[in-house]
């Protein structure tokens, strides 16, 4: 009876009858397959270099490639592809998988089966992990989907890129008793007399009519703080060897910013000995005006 059961066996594995020879060696080895209760437990398979023809529309064919060293399986008439090699599996078609969830993403590891990569939508291929979403790739846009998600660089992680608030971003880990100062640099160059490069900063831009949008340069927000009275201006400005240019502003335009603004006033007087409270009644030529004690004075 097992030599019957296992000769119909491979038989139907072969998928043509002239792809099984019996002898006595084959008898021994095919009784040796079948456990105690007569059920397979092992199926041995003798190499060959030469892949045999393609199984039939319906069914499948699987040998062992003796050149490759792996196990190469045909189905319903494509091409042998490579099931399990001597090291790692070789596949030489496409791998069909689930869309996945993030709690259960279709590519995952056996020992925390919540963390691995899925498909959360259409061209849409996300990470997951420990059962959330954590990172979005479509086909424009790269998305970091934690509230507070940060860019960890370098070996030690000492440079790090934080989203703070809704449009805002900030340089370094969330707020701690020991911050951590920070440099923002352009690329240096490398040679003999290699002349620098600017570094643009640029508020965005307006269209007709609009007011062009403005850079702020703060050490602080008020509401941030608690305790003494913070700065609501750069703390101090250091130029080497440049200059600081002021936008042209109109006399009519100065308005009544907070006392130490500093602006360039196009049609203002040249100042006076006498006071220096600007003016635009003379020659109007230009000043550099500057706001102090509530009211603008102008310098030469």
């Amino acid at each position: 009876m097992k030599r019957a059961v296992v000769f119909c066996l491979l038989f139907l594995l072969s998928g043509h009858a002239s792809a099984f020879t019996w002898s006595s060696a084959a008898e021994k080895t095919l009784e040796q397959m079948l456990d105690t209760s007569g059920k397979m437990s092992i199926l041995t398979m003798n190499g060959r270099a030469i892949a045999p023809a393609l199984s039939p529309t319906g069914q499948g064919s699987i040998y062992y490639d003796t050149a490759a060293a792996g196990f190469k399986i045909s189905s319903n008439g494509n091409a042998y592809a490579t099931l399990v090699s001597a090291d790692s599996p070789v596949f030489t078609t496409k791998i069909l998988l689930p869309d996945g969830t993030a709690s259960a993403p279709s590519m995952a590891w056996n020992s925390q089966t919540n963390t691995g990569i899925y498909r959360a939508g259409a061209n849409d291929l996300s990470i997951a992990s420990n059962g959330s979403r954590v990172v979005a790739f479509s086909s424009a846009d790269v998305y970091f989907l934690t509230a507070a998600p940060r860019i960890l660089f370098g070996a030690s992680s000492d440079t790090i890129l934080t989203r703070f608030a809704a449009a805002n971003w900030q340089l370094g880990a969330a707020a701690s008793a020991t911050p951590v100062a920070y440099t923002l640099s352009v690329q240096d160059g490398v040679g003999t007399d290699i002349a620098g490069t600017a570094w643009t900063l640029r508020a965005n831009r307006a269209t007709g009519a609009g007011t062009p949008g403005t850079i702020v340069l703060a050490a602080s927000a008020a509401a941030l703080g608690t305790g003494t009275t913070l700065q609501t201006a750069v703390s101090h400005q250091t130029i080497g060897g440049g200059w600081t240019i002021f936008g042209s502003v109109l006399f009519a335009n100065l308005g009544t910013p907070a006392n130490g603004a500093v602006t360039f006033c196009s049609n203002c007087d040249p100042p006076t000995l006498v006071d220096q409270t600007c003016t635009s009644v003379g020659t109007q030529t230009g000043s550099i005006a500057v706001r102090t004690n509530g009211a603008w004075k102008c310098i030469s």
